[in-house]
């Protein structure tokens, strides 16, 4: 069994020093800045980067100091403006990426090349108003990804090519124009809050059968197509708060496990996935509980349809009987 060894770094970059020049805060009083190329990189599984000043992540950057083992990298609110070609070049063992609140716009095609193995993406908090072509393609192993706060005006087509792809966060952004459609038949959970939408087609979540969560809240929507839900068999929380119905809640048709419908659910991944699965075995149980019911129903019931059964059967060979000997007597 190989050993596991656990090492996170707290960084922090004045913003007049030099990227390669960072300060380790293992004890919080410590003023000594270090070179990234001097911490011990065979033993780091978590890098967390915060508040540096780089406005370009190079090529290659992370895989000059030796981080070839790390799994998880997060470099938030730390100015990025550009990903250059294979920056994470060499990163072969990267599961969870992390990029938000910096200033990035345009994900170049080449940028995220080479992590097969990501299964978290997170790029939340900037600026990205363009996903080149290809972007996402190489992230085949994709479960997480997360674009809210941005400045997209188009859905990425690439999204329906991550077929690990589960939960999609693409709140906060600007899609009035678009006419939503999205295909992916893995995908369980999607956020499309706040996103300025004004109309939805009864196609527009047909493509995405698994769904298990789906909010469209703070919208502009005045309506909704009648069978918008019914493929969406799986569906088990539907939030449509705070958008622009003309009648009142509209008439649509709601599929069988649908639990929770317009009430705003906030709360994180891993409560979800509890209160979806309590839900379902809330179901399961009902459905039993039923059943049950039935079968204690059916086990008074028919007895009693026997006694009633029989006593009819007696009463009308009693008739019978008499009404002979009535005209046996004549």
């Amino acid at each position: 069994m190989s050993l596991f060894v656990f090492l996170l770094f707290f960084i922090w970059i004045h913003p007049d020093t030099k990227a390669e020049n960072i300060e380790c805060l293992k004890n919080p009083r410590s003023s000594n800045c270090v070179a990234l190329s001097d911490i011990s990189s065979k033993s780091v599984d978590e890098l967390e980067i915060f508040q540096a000043s780089m406005t370009t992540l190079p090529t290659s950057y992370f895989l000059q100091f030796g981080y070839q083992n790390v799994s998880e990298i997060k470099l938030c609110s730390s100015h990025v403006r550009n990903i250059e070609d294979d920056a994470f070049a060499g990163l072969t063992r990267l599961k969870r990426l992390h990029l938000s609140n910096n200033f990035l716009k345009t994900l170049t095609s080449a940028g995220f090349r080479g992590l097969e193995q990501l299964d978290m993406l997170v790029l939340s908090f900037n600026k990205i108003d363009k996903i080149e072509e290809g972007t996402l393609k190489g992230l085949t192993s994709l479960i997480y990804l997360n674009i809210r706060n941005n400045e997209l005006s188009v859905i990425p087509n690439e999204i329906q090519e991550l077929n690990n792809l589960k939960y999609l966060d693409m709140s906060h952004n600007d899609f009035s124009n678009v006419n939503v459609i999205l295909k992916s038949n893995s995908l369980n959970f999607l956020r499309l809050s706040s996103c300025k939408i004004v109309t939805l087609t009864e196609n527009s979540f047909k493509g995405t059968p698994q769904l298990q969560l789906l909010d469209i809240s703070y919208n502009l929507l005045t309506t909704l197509p009648f069978q918008l839900l019914q493929p969406l068999t799986a569906l088990v929380v539907f939030d449509v708060s705070d958008n622009l119905f003309d009648n009142g809640f509209p008439n649509i048709y709601k599929p069988e496990n649908l639990t929770n419908v317009t009430s705003k659910y906030s709360g994180s991944l891993s409560d979800l996935l509890k209160y979806i699965n309590e839900t379902k075995s809330k179901s399961y149980s009902s459905k039993l509980l039923n059943k049950e019911l039935l079968n204690k129903i059916a086990s008074w019931l028919i007895p009693m349809l026997c006694i009633f059964g029989a006593l009819f059967s007696y009463f009308l060979y009693a008739v019978i009987t008499s009404t002979n000997k009535f005209k046996l007597n004549q």
